[in-house]
């Protein structure tokens, strides 16, 4: 009994603000000369345009979510694939999206970690926040506690373990 107990107690922790995202998708076309294209003839947001991501050998672009209708209004952003060094990744493929903040700068990130069968998976969401000259993306992930009181058996059980999420966004 306790076993299913904490079975479920970790469920709920993996499980606990997790926003709906659309699924991943190939956005056909993609290849530098498009996106320089793409890049040159619309007005661009301040997140909006090419970036590199040196540690995984990435050319990735920002884009503004075009098809909003079918996804979580809270999404504006899209996270898609110019170039990359991981040959599981082609041209195209969305990775992660990106979701304004009150804050001017600030965003709340959603990249995949994982691939299956050449898809993304596994979303995980993060603080990021645009550098004041634009050329910078600082990314901080969520951090997860649980807290075990073993003398909270005593009264009730349910007082025995607490859940608290750490989000970087709410400490700014």
């Amino acid at each position: 009994v306790v076993l299913s107990i904490v079975s479920a107690m970790l469920i709920v922790i993996a499980t606990y603000g997790k926003a709906a995202l659309p699924k991943p998708c190939v956005v056909e076309g993609v290849t530098r000369q498009s996106v320089k294209e793409y890049c040159d003839t619309t007005a661009l947001d301040a997140i909006e345009g090419v970036w590199s991501y040196p540690d995984d050998g990435m050319l990735m672009l920002i884009t503004k979510v075009a098809d909003a209708a079918d996804i979580d209004s809270s999404v504006h952003y899209r996270i898609v694939v110019i170039e990359s060094a991981d040959q599981s990744l082609r041209p195209g493929q969305v990775i992660g999206y990106l979701a304004m903040t009150p804050e001017v700068g600030q965003f709340r990130l959603w990249m995949y970690t994982d691939i299956s069968r050449r898809i993304p998976v596994r979303p995980e969401e993060c603080h990021a926040t645009l550098s004041d000259d634009r050329c910078g993306l600082a990314i901080v992930a969520k951090q997860y506690k649980l807290k075990i009181n073993p003398f909270g058996l005593l009264p009730s059980f349910w007082r025995m373990a607490r859940i608290q999420t750490i989000d970087p966004a709410a400490k700014t």
